[in-house]
């Protein structure tokens, strides 16, 4: 096997904890938000949903996802030409 030049990460504290938002572009995010709560059971709102979590290494912390359809063209998701976006919990981001 051939020797790879990559640096090994394998050693380095994490800087991504987990996911902090996904959201994503629909003709109609009204519909998608109802259909989600209809056959999914999402508690959603104008926005879409909140969904907590704990963190695995410390449970008495609480997380929480934000899961939201957006109208297609939002400028939310500009300058990106994608339909979806997927935000990462980062510590130590500075």
């Amino acid at each position: 096997m051939a020797k790879s030049k990559d640096k090994d990460y394998s050693n380095l504290e994490p800087k991504v904890t987990g996911i902090g938002g996904i959201f994503f572009s629909t003709n109609d995010p009204g519909t998608s938000r109802k259909w989600y709560a209809k056959h999914l059971g999402l508690a959603v709102n104008d926005y879409g949903s909140s969904i907590e979590f704990r963190n695995a290494n410390n449970p008495q912390e609480i997380n929480y996802l934000q899961w939201s359809p957006f109208k297609k063209g939002d400028k939310y998701f500009e300058p990106s030409k994608k339909e979806f976006m997927i935000n990462y919990r980062v510590q130590n981001i500075e």
